[in-house]
């Protein structure tokens, strides 16, 4: 409460500051004058932890956070592990051919070229082995190039196609 002091007019009674001389305190004592009487209502739910409730709420946060750290740790280790696995090889298994053999195949790359590109193959393009020409067939929309006697290379198929440019060794 401001109260009027006739005996010091023109300062503050708390600060002593010039003030005009109908007033007791000036503006920043009136202010904080009111900030200590203002009494505390906030109750103690308001307050924050001290002590050790404080301590508990960190580790239980810490705990909270390491758990859903491992929750999506396991549920990423599938995808992890597939691609941690080797990738399959895109030639499976080993031919030993001979010289003829890979002659044989080099034409089938020639002839698969020529499919990939939309041309005719030409007759002349024949098999070193059996001097025969390749058998050409077409299926469902895709040409298919074989080699005419595949067992005078030690093989069961020797063939390319249209739509599976790379020749194929059986």
């Amino acid at each position: 409460m401001i109260t009027k002091r006739p005996e010091t007019p023109g300062h503050c009674l708390r600060c002593g500051k010039e003030i005009p001389a109908e007033e007791t305190y000036c503006a920043s004592c009136v202010v904080s004058i009111a900030d200590e009487n203002i009494e505390d209502k906030s109750g103690a739910a308001d307050k924050p932890a001290t002590g050790r409730h404080r301590g508990r709420r960190r580790w239980l946060w810490r705990g909270l956070i390491v758990a859903v750290s491992l929750a999506v740790m396991l549920i990423q280790a599938p995808r992890v592990a597939r691609s941690l696995r080797p990738v399959p090889p895109i030639r499976v298994g080993i031919q030993d051919t001979d010289a003829v053999t890979d002659q044989c195949i080099r034409n089938l790359w020639k002839i698969s070229r020529i499919l990939q590109e939309g041309g005719n193959i030409p007759p002349e393009l024949e098999c070193p082995a059996c001097h025969r020409p390749y058998d050409i067939v077409e299926v469902a929309g895709k040409t298919l190039a074989r080699c005419p006697d595949p067992s005078v290379h030690g093989l069961r198929e020797l063939r390319v196609s249209s739509e599976s440019p790379c020749p194929e060794v059986h």
